[in-house]
């Protein structure tokens, strides 16, 4: 029974941190395979597909899990194609932006690809298969190797083929959750969803992916280096409480569902003690790895900067479950409301800084990360009092007649 549980963690562990490690490896050897224009191209591409990938596939994923909607080929497909139609915007401001009609085509398949990923990837959350999870992870870094090295020329469309066809495989290897399972729901429904969840994910994903970008406008590029190497090495730390929170968030789901208060609140606080752990220690190895960082900038304030950043990605971590939890109980415009309104204030500061230039652009950039902490922070305690008052609330009791 203990080796079970073992093997679960570990398996939902290398079922996070795979995705992270497979970007890795096909930038390092593209980078290493293709001219300069060729990779500048690629990345960009890549990245662009991935953002839309946050958008619709995220909200039909988070939708899967809200409904517990087992997924099989045909809802893959389904889910997928509301994906892409849900991240059209994105696509088609790419194309106003490149008119380049074949790169938009590759970008389209490989969307559509990552989209499948994505889908697939929530399927096993909900059923908690995370080892066959990281084998499907694992197949696909193997088959993004052999697209690198076969297809140099159509990089893009190649991994999204095998992106597409390792999802459909995969899909047809893992045995549906309820066979008689019923997914009725309505389109038009299911699109309104999506499209709410995944933008608002956009809106509060999107802060941190920022801080790069709006470090050059405001600072100096020694500054952009140290936010892009920092935002990189975060993100290898948050992989193990998204680890704990995927063995966990049906579990939640659920005890939320019963209004079992006493039961929910256990499995909250044993996350949130597990997290806070963790964070500690990534904390410090973030800070460890800051004061590597060959710069001109004193290590005092790299250091000092790093616990900025870490402070509100901390945030963020621990109030996981209820952000989440608020997809579940049909607060989900609300949600998107309060991202929305946190980007916004984060947008405006940027606006007024950049403009005033009244700071050093390093404090510029430490000022920010000072108010994306106080943002999610007031985000933390307004999510916290709408599921305080659902899991208070009366549970409907629904009459048969």
């Amino acid at each position: 029974m203990m080796l079970k549980f073992s093997l679960g963690k570990l398996s939902s562990l290398a079922f996070v941190a795979l995705p992270g490690f497979s970007r890795l490896v096909i930038f390092y050897i593209a980078a290493l395979m293709l001219d300069t224009n060729s990779f500048a191209s690629f990345s960009s591409a890549y990245s662009l597909a991935v953002v839309v990938a946050m958008v619709g596939a995220i909200g039909s994923g988070l939708l899967i899990l809200k409904d517990e909607i087992a997924v099989t080929v045909s809802s893959l497909l389904k889910f997928t194609v509301i994906s892409v139609i849900v991240s059209l915007p994105i696509f088609f401001i790419f194309f106003l932006n490149s008119n380049d009609v074949e790169l938009f085509v590759y970008l389209f398949l490989l969307g559509l690809g990552l989209s499948a990923n994505q889908v697939l990837r929530h399927s096993f959350i909900l059923e908690k298969k995370f080892f066959l999870g990281a084998c499907y992870e694992t197949v696909l870094i193997l088959l993004s190797l052999i697209c690198i090295f076969s297809f140099t020329n159509h990089l893009i469309l190649s991994i999204g083929i095998s992106y597409i066809f390792i999802s459909i495989t995969f899909s047809l290897i893992k045995s549906p959750l309820d066979n008689n399972n019923n997914n009725n729901n309505n389109s038009n429904n299911n699109i309104k969803s999506i499209m709410v969840i995944g933008y608002s994910n956009l809106a509060s994903s999107g802060i941190l992916f920022l801080l790069p970008t709006f470090s050059t406008m405001i600072s100096e590029p020694e500054v952009t280096k140290v936010t892009s190497l920092l935002v990189s090495v975060i993100g290898i730390v948050t992989v193990f409480p998204r680890a704990i929170y995927n063995l966990k968030v049906i579990d939640f789901k659920r005890l939320l569902e019963d209004r079992d208060v006493f039961n929910y609140k256990l499995s909250l606080f044993d996350y949130r003690k597990k997290v806070y752990l963790i964070m500690a220690l990534g904390i410090f190895f973030v800070n460890s790895y800051a004061l590597t960082i060959e710069t001109d900038i004193p290590k005092i304030n790299i250091f000092i900067y790093s616990l900025m950043m870490s402070s509100f990605i901390c945030i963020g971590q621990a109030f996981m479950p209820e952000t989440n939890m608020m997809n579940f109980i049909n607060k989900e415009k609300y949600l998107m409301f309060l991202n929305f309104f946190v980007f916004f204030l984060f947008f405006l500061s940027f606006l007024i800084i950049k403009a005033l230039n009244f700071l050093d652009g390093f404090y510029s950039i430490q000022v920010l990360c000072l108010l994306i902490s106080f943002l999610y922070a007031i985000r933390s305690a307004l999510v916290i009092r709408e599921i305080e008052g659902y899991i208070s609330s009366p549970k409907k009791v629904e009459v048969c007649t």
